[in-house]
Parts: C-alpha cells; structure tokens; sequence
C-alpha cells in the first residue's frame, strides 16, 4: 500500500491537491497541504494517485 506524502518544502499551498481529492483529505494549513489518512482512500487500500499527478511542483510523493 502506498500513501501520499507532502514534501513540505516543495509545496507552496496552490491548492490543486486540495480541489482534485474525491475523498476531501486534503486542505491547506499555513500556505502548505496537509493530508488527513483518516479520509484519504489510500489508507483505505486504494491506489489513488489524482493529488500526487495534479501537483504542478511534485510536492507529493506516493510512499510504501
């Protein structure tokens, strides 16, 4: 199973992670995204990747 992670200092709180995630997992805290694995379909034991693909810096990495 992979998950999203946030490498925050890539990330500069554009917000595309946070309209594009079906789950509503994402919002941004202090101009950077944060990820709630409570909501995000990964920690579920999905392989959504949406929020990981749409980051235009590619402050999100899919990790094991």
């Amino acid at each position: 199973m992979t998950i999203p992670v946030v490498e925050q200092k890539l990330c500069t709180g554009c917000g595309d992670c946070v309209e594009i995630c079906e789950a509503n997992a994402i919002r941004t805290v202090g101009e950077k995204a944060r990820i709630d694995y409570n909501k995000c379909y990964n920690s579920k034991g999905s392989n959504c990747r949406t929020c990981a693909d749409v980051c235009p810096r590619g402050a999100i990495k899919l990790v094991d």
